[in-house]
């Protein structure tokens, strides 16, 4: 192969590159993306990996930030022998480096009593879960997760044990 051809083809691949990565890097996609790695996350309760995603500033509408969000689904998840969480996208908005994603979520699976309430609290919900996610730097990314909404759910404050 000549030389000629053989820069034809790198400056090609490196083309093919640049596309990729653009593409893989879209504010959507990698929204997209950080949501259904943080539910795979807490579906297998890798905690220190939950704890990844969550901004240090994360404050909802229930009182909870950071440290007593993972403490509360440390809980209420340890009680799943198996589970399993769906998230139907309803929704997706980009404006000034934040994403807001609207996700219906089903949760199923075993366990113990407080992970049935926890089933039947998920299922009655008809109006979506709001995931607002915070671009942090130059790096397209760098994602936090600041809040999470949902207008019909109630949550009671749950006792450490």
């Amino acid at each position: 192969m000549d030389g000629k051809r053989l820069r034809s083809l790198l400056a090609l691949g490196a083309l093919v590159i640049v596309i990729y990565l653009g593409l893989l890097w879209q504010p959507a996609r990698q929204v997209r993306l950080h949501q259904r790695h943080f539910l795979q996350a807490v579906e297998k309760r890798k905690w220190p990996r939950v704890a990844q995603f969550i901004a240090a500033e994360y404050r909802d509408r229930w009182g909870h930030d950071k440290e007593n969000v993972i403490a509360n689904m440390t809980q209420v998840f340890s009680q799943f022998l198996i589970c399993d969480i769906q998230a139907e996208e309803r929704s997706l908005v980009l404006a000034d480096g934040a994403g807001t994603l609207g996700a219906r979520l089903t949760l199923g699976g075993t366990g113990g009593p407080l992970a049935e309430i926890a089933k039947q609290e998920a299922s009655r919900l008809t109006e979506p879960f709001t995931f607002k996610w915070a671009h942090r730097s130059w790096k397209p990314w760098d994602w936090e997760l600041v809040e999470v909404q949902q207008s019909q759910l109630d949550i009671p404050d749950i006792p450490t044990l």
